[in-house]
């Protein structure tokens, strides 16, 4: 009678353990997915499933580096934000401004072909122009007077240096400019008096000298038409003058012109 009893206790508790394990499945996390799936085997035609790829045969999707994944989660478990969970672009990205703040203006003009116009260095003279004539018109009027060692001297057409225009430095005296042209157009010019004091004297120019031609007779110079009153190496030059070496004769033929200023 007890073995009857041990045994029909026996087959109720592998009843009961059948039932239990019947009832219940235990489901694992790689397992969700194929069973998800919107094609299930189970439902198919046996024609139908041995027409399926094999999982190994099917295309697989691209795996993402794990430190590039297009979208994080919070640690706290929240929704992530949009804007982080969108992939970066490189074109999206914005340049890069210089750590020292210059513009990207500076690096435009730089490759234009030469940039802005070149601006004179601070202490470096201008380059500025006059005109520059040398005469002796008056002593054709006067041929009595001149002495006869020197008529070879003197141009038929009473012109030594005929008017043009030449180019000066800020600061340049008449003096300064007389000089230069004369040197480099071979016209003997001779002076008394010093430089550096601006006391400078025109005696001769083409070797016609002072009172080669009358007592009177010497080399004056005018400026726009006038005569300044002061050593040609103390008159400096503005752009735009109108220098005229005259050798006058009589008192009066050099001086201030009609029409001038």
């Amino acid at each position: 009678m007890k073995n009857q009893t041990k045994r029909w206790a026996w087959l109720l508790l592998l009843l009961a353990a059948a039932v239990l394990f019947s009832g219940c499945k235990v489901e694992f996390p790689q397992d969700r997915p194929a069973e998800s799936s919107s094609l299930s085997t189970q439902s198919l035609p046996q024609s139908a499933i041995s027409t399926l790829p094999e999982e190994s045969s099917l295309p697989q999707a691209p795996s993402q580096p794990d430190g590039d994944s297009t979208s994080s989660q919070p640690a706290d478990g929240g929704e992530s934000d949009p804007a982080s969970s969108k992939p970066s672009s490189p074109q999206s990205k914005a340049p890069q401004q210089p750590a020292d703040g210059s513009s990207a203006q500076s690096q435009g003009s730089s490759s234009q072909g030469g940039g802005e116009a070149s601006v004179p260095s601070p202490g470096v003279p201008q380059t500025l122009t006059c005109t520059l004539s040398i005469r002796c018109d008056n002593i054709l009027k006067h041929m009595d007077l001149l002495d006869p060692a020197r008529r070879e001297f003197v141009p038929a057409s009473g012109v030594i240096y005929a008017a043009r225009q030449v180019t000066f430095q800020e600061g340049e005296s008449v003096y300064d400019v007389l000089k230069r042209e004369a040197d480099a157009a071979g016209i003997p010019l001779t002076k008394s008096g010093n430089a550096l004091f601006k006391t400078i004297y025109i005696t001769s120019i083409q070797n016609l000298r002072e009172k080669d031609c009358g007592e009177t007779g010497g080399w004056m110079y005018r400026v726009n038409g006038q005569t300044p009153g002061m050593s040609c190496a103390a008159y400096q030059l503005k752009d735009g003058d109108r220098v005229e070496w005259d050798y006058t004769v009589v008192k009066g033929d050099v001086g201030v012109v009609e029409g001038s200023e």
